[in-house]
């Protein structure tokens, strides 16, 4: 009889330890563990836990059940869990990784026009990327494309904001932005003299505001009386 209620003893002594395990996971506040993330860490454990300890690999702690956290840095990070029970503690540890940030920027061939025309784009980042989603803020939709560099054509005058996302293998992503501006040339003139009389030689000279890199080509004058000229500055007597 004593033998029985021995093995019963150990029995039930062996499911009670048995059933105080540790265990957690963890989630990124955005879904992506991208640098920098808040992460919610959430305790498993099974039984009755009485405590927790934690430490998460970037120098901080915590003695709270269910901790969230900052990590600033990108790397990885071995995050260890004690759960205390009345009389035992249970061990889990977990690495994560904390992706890097992506750093996107925008190049062009020109960001000014004054005809309907192409622009060159090409981006440049950081990581490992996947894709390129392109808005060029016209209304033409957002393209996508594996690599960097893309051309897009500007058919009516405006100014434009034109953004770039980038995202790498990892789903972290970067943006930027830049404007675009596609506006006919401001041209203005001068005339001496302003009056006279009859016949009259007046001057006429015009100045246009172009684009960088951009040379005017001709001047087409109409001084109202039938006569006409390309010359960059005009006389009509």
């Amino acid at each position: 009889m004593n033998k029985i209620v021995i093995i019963i003893y150990f029995l039930s002594f062996t499911l009670i330890v048995n059933a105080q395990s540790a265990d957690f996971t963890y989630q990124a506040s955005d879904s992506l563990f991208c640098n920098p993330s808040s992460i919610q860490f959430t305790q498993l454990a099974t039984g009755s836990p009485i405590g927790f300890v934690w430490t998460f690999g970037n120098g901080t702690g915590s003695n709270s059940k269910n901790p969230l956290v900052n990590y600033n840095k990108a790397g990885s990070y071995l995050v260890k869990l004690i759960v205390i029970y009345g009389r035992s503690t249970a061990v889990v540890t977990k690495t994560i990784v904390i992706n890097p940030a992506i750093i996107v920027s925008i190049g062009y061939d020109r960001n000014y026009i004054c005809t309907p025309g192409d622009i060159n784009f090409t981006a440049t980042s950081s990581g490992n990327i996947a894709g390129y989603d392109w808005d060029f803020g016209d209304g033409s939709g957002i393209q996508t494309t594996n690599g960097n560099t893309i051309s897009h054509n500007y058919t009516a005058p405006g100014v434009y904001n034109s953004s770039l996302k980038a995202t790498d293998v990892s789903g972290c992503y970067g943006t930027n932005q830049t404007t675009v501006t596609f506006q006919t040339p401001p041209l203005t003139g001068v005339l001496s003299p302003v009056s006279g009389c009859v016949p009259a030689n007046v001057s006429f000279t015009a100045n246009a505001t172009i684009p960088a890199n951009s040379a005017l080509t001709n001047y087409a004058w109409d001084f109202g009386d039938g006569n006409k000229s390309t010359k960059i500055n005009g006389s009509n007597t």
